[in-house]
C-alpha cells in the first residue's frame, strides 16, 4: 500500500504559467477520461 506522501503531488506555478493552463472545460474533459480509465 502506498503512503500518502508517495501519492500527493504539489505543483507550484507562476502567474505566467497559470495563463498557459488549459481552459476549465478541457481540464474537466481530461479528468473525466482519466476517471473512466481508472487513472485519476
Amino acid at each position: 500500500m502506498q503512503s500518502v506522501s508517495e501519492r500527493v503531488w504539489r505543483i507550484v506555478l507562476s502567474e505566467k504559467q497559470e495563463g498557459l493552463l488549459p481552459l476549465t472545460e478541457w481540464r474537466a474533459i481530461l479528468a473525466h477520461e482519466l476517471t473512466l480509465k481508472g487513472e485519476w
